[in-house]
Protein backbone atom coordinates (compact mmCIF):
# COMPACT_ATOMS: atom_id res chain seq x y z
CA UNK A 1 0.00 0.00 0.00
CA UNK A 2 1.17 3.08 -0.81
CA UNK A 3 -0.06 6.57 0.87
CA UNK A 4 1.05 10.28 0.50
CA UNK A 5 -1.07 13.44 1.84
CA UNK A 6 -3.50 15.05 -1.17
CA UNK A 7 -5.43 18.40 -0.90
CA UNK A 8 -9.41 18.56 -1.38
CA UNK A 9 -10.39 21.28 -3.72
CA UNK A 10 -13.68 23.23 -4.15
CA UNK A 11 -15.45 22.76 -7.06
CA UNK A 12 -14.83 26.05 -9.01
CA UNK A 13 -18.12 25.97 -10.30
CA UNK A 14 -19.44 26.15 -6.44
CA UNK A 15 -19.64 30.30 -5.99
CA UNK A 16 -20.04 29.65 -1.85
CA UNK A 17 -17.39 30.58 0.45
CA UNK A 18 -15.72 27.73 2.34
CA UNK A 19 -17.58 29.31 5.53
CA UNK A 20 -20.98 28.51 3.66
CA UNK A 21 -20.07 25.20 2.58
CA UNK A 22 -18.76 24.52 6.06
CA UNK A 23 -22.19 25.25 7.43
CA UNK A 24 -24.10 23.63 5.05
CA UNK A 25 -21.78 20.03 6.00
CA UNK A 26 -22.33 20.99 9.50
CA UNK A 27 -25.96 21.41 9.36
CA UNK A 28 -26.36 18.19 7.04
CA UNK A 29 -24.83 16.47 9.57
CA UNK A 30 -26.77 17.61 12.42
CA UNK A 31 -29.90 16.59 10.37
CA UNK A 32 -28.50 13.39 9.90
CA UNK A 33 -27.59 12.16 13.28
CA UNK A 34 -31.18 13.62 14.15
CA UNK A 35 -32.84 11.48 11.51
CA UNK A 36 -31.10 8.38 12.38
CA UNK A 37 -31.45 8.91 16.46
CA UNK A 38 -35.28 9.54 16.09
CA UNK A 39 -35.61 5.78 13.22
CA UNK A 40 -33.54 4.21 16.07
CA UNK A 41 -36.35 5.12 18.97
CA UNK A 42 -39.08 4.45 16.29
CA UNK A 43 -37.77 0.91 15.26
CA UNK A 44 -37.69 0.18 19.50
CA UNK A 45 -41.16 1.48 19.82
CA UNK A 46 -42.40 -0.28 16.60
CA UNK A 47 -40.52 -4.10 18.25
CA UNK A 48 -42.09 -3.64 20.97
CA UNK A 49 -45.80 -2.83 19.84
CA UNK A 50 -45.60 -6.13 17.16
CA UNK A 51 -44.16 -7.90 20.53
CA UNK A 52 -47.66 -7.02 22.49
CA UNK A 53 -49.65 -6.82 19.07
CA UNK A 54 -48.57 -11.05 18.63
CA UNK A 55 -49.06 -11.64 22.51
CA UNK A 56 -52.52 -9.75 21.75
CA UNK A 57 -52.97 -12.16 19.11
CA UNK A 58 -52.00 -15.43 21.16
CA UNK A 59 -53.44 -14.58 24.83
CA UNK A 60 -55.86 -16.85 26.36
CA UNK A 61 -58.60 -15.32 27.42
CA UNK A 62 -57.69 -16.27 31.32
CA UNK A 63 -54.88 -13.85 30.53
CA UNK A 64 -57.34 -10.56 30.98
CA UNK A 65 -55.74 -8.90 33.50
CA UNK A 66 -52.50 -8.94 31.09
CA UNK A 67 -54.15 -8.18 28.20
CA UNK A 68 -55.46 -4.71 29.59
CA UNK A 69 -52.32 -4.03 30.91
CA UNK A 70 -51.12 -4.58 27.44
CA UNK A 71 -53.20 -2.46 25.45
CA UNK A 72 -52.71 0.74 28.28
CA UNK A 73 -48.79 -0.34 27.95
CA UNK A 74 -49.47 -0.35 23.98
CA UNK A 75 -51.10 2.99 23.95
CA UNK A 76 -48.67 4.84 26.29
CA UNK A 77 -46.25 3.46 24.04
CA UNK A 78 -48.01 4.67 21.03
CA UNK A 79 -47.97 8.21 22.59
CA UNK A 80 -44.63 8.07 23.19
CA UNK A 81 -43.93 6.94 18.69
CA UNK A 82 -46.57 9.87 17.72
CA UNK A 83 -43.75 12.23 19.56
CA UNK A 84 -41.68 11.43 16.36
CA UNK A 85 -44.61 10.09 13.52
CA UNK A 86 -47.75 11.59 12.77
CA UNK A 87 -50.88 8.94 13.03
CA UNK A 88 -51.24 8.94 9.24
CA UNK A 89 -47.16 8.39 9.00
CA UNK A 90 -47.83 5.41 10.89
CA UNK A 91 -49.96 4.35 8.03
CA UNK A 92 -47.12 4.56 5.67
CA UNK A 93 -48.16 6.75 3.12
CA UNK A 94 -47.58 10.17 2.88
CA UNK A 95 -48.97 11.22 -0.51
CA UNK A 96 -51.30 13.57 1.50
CA UNK A 97 -51.03 15.99 3.77
CA UNK A 98 -53.92 15.30 6.51
CA UNK A 99 -51.92 16.44 9.34
CA UNK A 100 -48.15 18.05 10.34
CA UNK A 101 -45.23 16.10 9.93
CA UNK A 102 -43.70 14.75 13.46
CA UNK A 103 -39.70 14.58 13.71
CA UNK A 104 -38.73 12.08 11.73
CA UNK A 105 -41.03 13.63 8.45
CA UNK A 106 -40.08 17.12 9.33
CA UNK A 107 -35.89 15.94 9.26
CA UNK A 108 -36.35 13.96 5.83
CA UNK A 109 -37.50 16.98 4.37
CA UNK A 110 -35.15 19.80 6.19
CA UNK A 111 -32.51 17.27 4.82
CA UNK A 112 -33.82 17.98 1.10
CA UNK A 113 -34.15 21.34 1.39
CA UNK A 114 -30.05 21.51 3.18
CA UNK A 115 -28.63 19.31 0.98
CA UNK A 116 -29.07 17.48 -2.79
CA UNK A 117 -32.90 18.33 -2.66
CA UNK A 118 -35.75 15.55 -2.75
CA UNK A 119 -39.36 15.51 -4.89
CA UNK A 120 -40.38 18.88 -5.35
CA UNK A 121 -37.76 20.32 -3.23
CA UNK A 122 -34.53 21.57 -4.48
CA UNK A 123 -32.15 21.76 -1.98
CA UNK A 124 -29.08 23.69 -1.41
CA UNK A 125 -25.83 22.13 -0.83
CA UNK A 126 -23.60 24.33 -1.98
CA UNK A 127 -25.26 27.20 -0.62
CA UNK A 128 -25.24 27.77 3.72
CA UNK A 129 -28.43 27.19 5.02
CA UNK A 130 -30.75 29.97 4.99
CA UNK A 131 -31.57 31.33 8.62
CA UNK A 132 -35.09 29.88 8.29
CA UNK A 133 -34.09 25.87 7.69
CA UNK A 134 -31.99 26.75 11.27
CA UNK A 135 -34.33 28.28 12.87
CA UNK A 136 -36.68 24.59 11.57
CA UNK A 137 -33.71 23.14 12.36
CA UNK A 138 -33.87 24.15 16.37
CA UNK A 139 -37.77 23.35 16.48
CA UNK A 140 -36.83 20.12 15.10
CA UNK A 141 -34.44 19.66 18.37
CA UNK A 142 -36.52 20.45 20.45
CA UNK A 143 -39.44 18.33 19.66
CA UNK A 144 -36.85 15.42 19.33
CA UNK A 145 -36.10 16.13 22.55
CA UNK A 146 -39.78 16.09 23.97
CA UNK A 147 -40.32 12.82 22.22
CA UNK A 148 -36.96 11.45 23.70
CA UNK A 149 -38.22 12.62 27.23
CA UNK A 150 -41.61 10.68 26.51
CA UNK A 151 -39.59 7.31 24.80
CA UNK A 152 -36.84 7.18 27.98
CA UNK A 153 -40.24 7.69 30.35
CA UNK A 154 -42.25 4.69 28.67
CA UNK A 155 -39.34 2.62 28.01
CA UNK A 156 -37.66 2.45 31.68
CA UNK A 157 -41.19 3.36 33.50
CA UNK A 158 -43.80 1.93 32.20
CA UNK A 159 -41.94 -1.24 29.95
CA UNK A 160 -40.14 -1.62 32.70
CA UNK A 161 -43.08 -1.96 35.51
CA UNK A 162 -45.02 -4.29 33.15
CA UNK A 163 -42.12 -6.63 32.87
CA UNK A 164 -41.47 -6.45 36.57
CA UNK A 165 -45.42 -7.46 37.36
CA UNK A 166 -45.47 -10.46 34.31
CA UNK A 167 -42.01 -11.11 34.81
CA UNK A 168 -40.95 -14.10 32.23
CA UNK A 169 -44.55 -14.83 31.12
CA UNK A 170 -43.89 -11.90 28.61
CA UNK A 171 -40.87 -10.76 27.12
CA UNK A 172 -41.13 -7.33 25.40
CA UNK A 173 -37.52 -6.27 25.21
CA UNK A 174 -35.33 -8.28 22.69
CA UNK A 175 -32.34 -9.20 24.54
CA UNK A 176 -29.72 -7.25 22.28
Amino acid sequence: ALTRPFTVLKDPAIASSEADLVASTETQVRVRDGMNETVGMINRLEDVRKRIEDQLDEAPDSTAPMIADLRALDAKLYDAETHFLSPTDLASDDKWYVSTYRVYMQYVWLSAEVGLGAGDVQGGADYKPTAASLEWLTKIEREKAAGKRAYDDVMQNAVAAFQKKWGDRLRLIADK
